[in-house]
This record gives structure tokens, sequence and C-alpha cells, in this order.
């Protein structure tokens, strides 16, 4: 037990940091765990912005510590079966991925779900999983085309659709 994340990250029992905070405090935690040489796993979304995830992966370069997503989905059985199957090509070539995420999130539920200051929204909060889908069943996109419908409350988005374009031989994450 820690009575800080300032404490917890100073223990020289604690190895490894999962940060499974709010979004918008992904990265002053992380950042703190990585100052002080521990590894981080942090949940989806790893950050709020490409510039955050540079500094965040440059940061743990320089520590010499592992930081990455975690994706908790990417760890289902489901997808071990598939990778199978993509890996040994039992469908072919792979050309299209979709996927259709959702879940309905209540009007009064936590502003993290509606205020994109805080990471919330369809784009950033829920859209992440298609869109890792697409890149796991094709491979790294060569071109990424999104569109976000915003809805009430305001500046919170819902309806995210993305198209992503992979090289014509891909491969697969």
């Amino acid at each position: 037990m820690a009575d800080s994340y300032e404490e917890l990250v100073s223990r020289a029992d604690v190895d490894i940091v999962y940060g499974a905070a709010p979004h918008r405090q992904h990265h002053a935690l992380a950042m703190l765990a990585i100052a002080t040489g521990k590894h981080v796993l942090v949940e989806k979304l790893i950050e709020i912005s490409a510039r955050e995830a540079e500094e965040l992966a440059g940061a743990a370069q320089a520590a010499g510590v592992f930081a990455a997503e975690a994706m908790w989905t990417r760890y289902l059985p489901q997808f071990d079966v598939l990778a199978q199957v993509l890996d040994r090509g039992d469908l072919g070539e792979v050309r299209l991925a979709t996927a259709d995420v959702g879940w309905q999130v209540a009007p009064d539920a936590p502003p993290r779900f509606f205020d994109r200051e805080k990471g919330g929204g369809a784009a950033l909060d829920m859209g992440v999983y298609g869109y890792w889908f697409a890149h796991f069943a094709i491979g790294q996109a060569e071109t990424v085309r999104a569109l976000v419908q915003t809805h009430a409350p305001p500046g919170s988005t819902s309806s995210p659709s993305s198209r992503l374009r992979a090289p014509a031989v891909a491969r697969r994450a």
C-alpha cells in the first residue's frame, strides 16, 4: 500500500506500474514512474496527443525502461486464435477490416466520457478499439482518414468512423 503515487513509484519492491487512471492523468503518472526507473503499462489511450506519446517514448528510452499501451483486448483468447488464423493465411490477403464498437453511455455519466479535454468522447475513449482491430488485422496503415460527429454535450464526440489504407503487402502487427 502507498498513500501517494510518488510513494508508490519510489518503492524498491515495485518494478512495473500499470496506469489505469483517467486519460488526462496518464502522462503525468507515466512520466513520474519512468523518472524513478519503473517500467510502465498505460491503459488505453496511452496519451491524449502524439506530442505526449513521443515525450513518453523518449523518456522511457532515455531511462532504459519499457513503456507500452496496455490494450487489454489484444490479450483476450479470441484474438490469439484470430492472430493464428491470420498468420497462417487461412483468410487469404486481408484487405478490409471492419469493426463496430459501441455502448450506451448515460447522459449523467462521469465527465471523462464526454469532455474532450479529459480524453472523453467516442473517438478517444471507445474508437480506439476499432482502430486497434483494423491495425491488428491489416497491419500498419499507409493512410488514415477519420470522420467524427460532435454532439451534446458540446465538444464531445460520437460516431467516429475511420478508414485505414494498408500498403499492398501489409504486415499484421
